[in-house]
């Protein structure tokens, strides 16, 4: 029975090379590391003097914070989806109860 062999990609970020078993394809998974190295990049720009693991610790941080940014924006949006529909519907009903 021949199992399928997972694959890695490695990728570098703050100088360390990182093996990454290949769960999507490999041009996704370079687009991930070279966002997470930007804003590695963007942290060290702004305190030149902060250690790795700080800046590691930063970085997450930022990623977190426009991760919940962009949850709660998306709620908003279908939230104000919904309230349409919901809309859309009632207009709808009063017309063919008319």
């Amino acid at each position: 029975m021949g199992g399928r062999v997972a694959s890695t990609i490695e990728v570098t970020i703050l100088g360390r090379k990182i093996p990454l078993k290949k769960k999507e394809d490999e041009e996704y998974i370079r687009k991930v590391a070279e966002y997470v190295r930007d804003k590695v990049e963007e942290i060290q720009k702004q305190a030149p003097n902060t250690g790795e693991t700080n800046v590691a610790i930063l970085t997450a941080l930022n990623i977190a914070d426009e991760l919940f940014s962009a949850t709660e924006k998306q709620k908003e949006t279908f939230s104000q989806i919904d309230s349409h529909c919901s809309e859309l519907i009632e207009f709808i009903d009063t017309k063919l109860t008319a």
